[in-house]
């Protein structure tokens, strides 16, 4: 299984589109309770909170990279299985015009380029002595 529920939801949990939503329900989240803190009368924890800049950068971080690892996994296989993931992906690969794939796939190949030339050649010289004989 190449694509998987729990690799999507790690992905979109540090990209560059996703981090900034995060940090604004964090920032919410935070502003809450500091309003919380002040209702009850803990002024000083409420103006730690509000004082505290690097609180909002710690939580996002945190929430980041714990929240993958803390979901059950009747969550990821739900979702694995209401998206359909690779049957959708597979469908829209064979539907793909041939040039259209091969420019998926060069990029994969690209960095074994060399190791998939030396391994033909070896294949190639063998093939060539085996007729030989």
């Amino acid at each position: 299984r190449v694509l998987t529920a729990r690799q999507l939801l790690a992905d979109l949990l540090v990209s560059p589109t996703f981090q900034p939503l995060l940090r604004r329900r964090v920032a919410s989240f935070l502003a809450s309770s500091t309003k919380i803190f002040k209702s009850g009368g803990q002024l000083a924890v409420a103006q730690a909170i509000a004082d505290n800049s690097d609180l909002l950068d710690i939580t996002t971080a945190r929430i980041s990279t714990v929240l993958p690892h803390t979901l059950p996994d009747a969550c990821f296989d739900y979702v694995d299985s209401t998206l359909d993931l690779g049957n959708s992906i597979g469908h829209k690969l064979a539907t793909l015009p041939p040039h259209d794939y091969e420019r998926l796939l060069h990029p994969i190949f690209q960095e074994d380029e060399s190791t998939l030339i030396a391994v033909g050649g070896v294949l190639g010289i063998l093939a060539s002595y085996m007729q030989l004989r």
